[in-house]
């Protein structure tokens, strides 16, 4: 894990120096680990059983000493997980939208069948939605779960086994370990996921993309979203997984933005994007989905085009509509930070 964000070396070294294991003296399994955390005088505590972490917390040694701050439970993601297969079971949700990070890594092995992250997913949602109904299915959609490829899923896995192994019907729309890209239309509405890259602690500003390039996926989502207009499509969902911008201050290497922007301009606020970079009331920007590192979500999204039946940490269900407000928000209010959709209209 510090091989992410420093060389190879100097992590190997902070490992040996400052992170402390503790071993359950009767079973010999490994119970807790403490290690330094984001600053010199944070430590992070992580609580273990059977080799899953289940819980995380933070003490600031210097400001808050005694203090944990738990910032990670297992169990919020099986509430997560339980809340989208109840959803999508019932019919209250068509499928799921997913931005990426569904997994850790692949140093454990691959794919479904082996990989103990990829197999939990299987395990807790995706073998639990039920098969596309008729009107997915003429739609071209074979599967429940549709997801834009996170750095997490290309750790270790270059050629993305995993995901083809776990949701196979992604290569039916092109994707392969070259091309991370892809787009498939439902009911008036075009979906649109992106390739943001793989981490890199020398790249504040993200979106390295390379499967493929920046420049090469803007031009490939102007022709998709040119296309979209041409057939009378009015509303896009673009999905991917990095935020476009850099935590630093140094200001975005990319803006994205500006072309899904100009694109929902003339229909007025028809543009629903996942991205946190831009202030609402600017680029047609109408709600934003958070994957990597997001904050817990508001409870509701907001506006004339997109209407929330529920939202939980990491999980909303939403109708997307263009006759409804929520009646919960204002046009240019609250932000939802979530890396999973329930899409239904």
């Amino acid at each position: 894990m510090f091989g992410l964000v420093m060389p190879e070396k100097v992590a190997e070294a902070v490992v040996a120096k400052d992170v402390k294991m503790i071993f359950d003296p009767a079973t010999k399994e490994l119970i807790k680990v403490v290690m330094p955390f984001a600053s010199k005088t944070e430590v992070m505590t992580l609580t273990v059983d059977k080799g899953w972490v289940t819980e995380a917390s933070v003490e600031d040694t210097k400001l808050l000493p005694g203090v944990h701050r738990t910032m990670f439970r297992l169990q919020g993601g099986e509430w997560v997980t339980r809340e989208i297969v109840k959803d999508v079971q019932s019919g209250r949700a068509k499928f799921v939208v997913n931005s990426g990070d569904a997994v850790w890594w692949g140093n454990q092995r691959l794919t479904v069948n082996d990989s103990p992250y990829w197999k939990r997913v299987n395990d807790t949602m995706l073998k639990k939605l039920p098969a596309p109904d008729d009107e997915m299915r003429a739609a071209g959609l074979d599967g429940r779960f549709f997801m834009s490829v996170g750095n997490h899923e290309v750790w270790a896995d270059p050629k993305i086994e995993g995901v083809l192994s776990a949701v196979p019907y992604l290569k039916k729309f092109g994707v392969t370990p070259e091309n991370l890209i892809y787009k498939f239309d439902f009911k008036g509405t075009r979906f649109i996921y992106l390739w943001s890259g793989k981490y890199d602690y020398r790249s504040p500003s993200l979106w390295d993309a390379d499967r493929p390039k920046y420049a090469e996926q803007m031009t490939q989502l102007q022709k998709w979203m040119d296309e979209a207009k041409a057939n009378g499509i009015r509303k896009a969902f673009i999905v991917f997984h990095y935020p476009v911008f850099a935590r630093s201050g140094l200001g975005p290497k990319y803006k994205p933005t500006t072309v899904f922007s100009a694109w929902g301009a003339p229909f007025g606020w028809k543009c629903v994007c996942r991205m946190r970079s831009e202030p609402f009331g600017k680029g047609n920007v109408r709600a934003r989905f958070g994957g990597s590192e997001s904050v817990p979500p508001c409870t509701h999204l907001f506006g004339s085009n997109v209407v929330a039946c529920r939202a939980i940490h990491q999980h909303v269900c939403a109708n997307y509509r263009d006759d409804q407000n929520c009646g919960h928000c204002a046009d240019d209010g609250a932000s939802v930070l979530v890396p999973y959709v329930c899409f239904h209209r």
